[in-house]
């Protein structure tokens, strides 16, 4: 319990809401994209992520190609 308090008092404000799939849904890389493309096949949340980018325009049409990355602040040309 105490060890609880404690990491909870060390924990930054975004810790308590950790999305496992923030790498999905800010790419920074071509190779954060392919596993995305490899995933979207197996699981309905990654293919719903992919769809939304291709809509935005952060990757092409065909989901292969990176257009846009997250650079930890807004979406920049890659």
């Amino acid at each position: 319990m105490k060890r609880d308090a404690d990491m909870k008092q060390l924990a930054t404000p975004s810790m308590d809401t950790l999305d496992p799939l923030e790498w999905a849904k800010r790419l920074r890389s071509q190779v954060a994209l392919d596993y995305l493309l490899r995933g979207a096949e197996y699981d309905h949340r990654l293919l719903d992520i992919l769809t939304d980018h291709m809509e935005s325009g952060v990757c092409d049409g065909t989901g292969k190609n990176l257009l846009r990355r997250w650079d930890g602040l807004q979406w920049v040309a890659a």
